[in-house]
């Protein structure tokens, strides 16, 4: 990871965060701080935790220490989900739910940025590949989910992998030719 790919990242996240003050944003931008640090940015690179993060942490922090009041026997989970102010109080579902959905990671443009920032010009061309091969096909979805998560956590999907699914795709196109 590059100190200006982790910047814009947590910029990014921060902007979400303003948006729609889920605690969930907050989480990711510790975690992408702490492994960008853990992965070893170039010496002398220093990055601060985002002072929203340090906010909400701090609140956070606080109310869980309230819980002590909480009384001997009763069950956690909702005051612990509360105190890290991941309840929702509108609708149903959860904020993790929500968060999941609005990743900018969802995307093929946000795929392609990433690789952009990270200068993985071998993701970038894999990306390309894999895009136009599979544009179009029903498995696309699920296998995007997929990718999109290996590449966020780093790992690199190499062609060859991709090579069985794109074969299926390849007959699934011939067959809708006929």
């Amino acid at each position: 990871m590059t100190p200006d790919f982790v910047e814009m990242r947590l910029a990014y996240l921060g902007s979400e965060y303003e948006k729609d003050r889920n605690p969930m944003w907050a989480w990711e931008a510790l975690h992408l701080w702490r492994t960008a640090f853990a992965e070893g940015l170039p010496p002398g690179t220093a990055i601060a935790l985002p002072p929203w993060v340090v906010d909400y942490l701090t609140e956070a922090a606080a109310n869980m220490f309230a819980l002590i009041d909480v009384p001997k026997g009763q069950r956690m989970a909702v005051p612990i989900q509360n105190a890290l102010k991941l309840n929702k109080h509108e609708g149903r579902g959860s904020l993790v739910e929500d968060w999941r959905e609005k990743r900018g990671f969802d995307s093929r443009e946000g795929r392609r940025v990433v690789a952009a920032l990270k200068g993985d010009d071998a993701m970038l061309d894999v990306n390309k590949a894999r895009a136009d091969a599979l544009r179009g096909m029903p498995s696309e979805k699920h296998r995007d989910k997929l990718y999109v998560r290996d590449l966020h956590a780093g790992r690199v999907v190499d062609a060859e992998a991709l090579k069985p699914d794109n074969e299926r795709d390849r007959k699934r196109r011939a067959r809708l030719k006929e």
